[in-house]
């Protein structure tokens, strides 16, 4: 039986050497690049894939499902955003610290921002 496991781990060790041997190296850079500009075509459809299927409560307060938060994100801005690094940085808003208290803020938004219908 001792053998039978001996040789069962020395299987498994070679397994493990072979696949890690096909592996990528993680230090190679990858020779894809995001290339964007503008685009000249205008109107046709946008089909979008989502995980689950939206019920139709498209009032961000009220919903509950994944679905219905996925279509709201396509057309509801956010006022900031949150960066890589974690930190806050303006997306719809600007905003200044009070120079007398650390902990008062004027927020203001931004020039150019309409509503949907085309507003300020």
């Amino acid at each position: 039986m001792k053998k039978a496991y001996r040789y069962l781990w020395f299987l498994s060790l070679i397994v493990v050497v072979v696949l890690s041997a096909c592996g990528k190296n993680g230090n190679e850079t990858s020779n894809t690049s995001n290339k964007t500009g503008k685009s000249d075509a205008k109107g046709g459809t946008l089909t979008v894939v989502i995980a689950e299927p939206p019920e139709g409560n498209f009032q961000s307060i009220f919903t509950g499902s994944t679905g219905d938060s996925n279509v709201i994100d396509f057309f509801n801005d956010s006022l900031i955003d949150v960066g890589d690094d974690l930190k806050i940085k303006p997306k719809i808003l600007s905003w200044e610290k009070d120079k007398n208290d650390d902990l008062k803020y004027t927020f203001k938004v931004k020039k150019g921002i309409q509503w949907q219908d085309g507003n300020p």
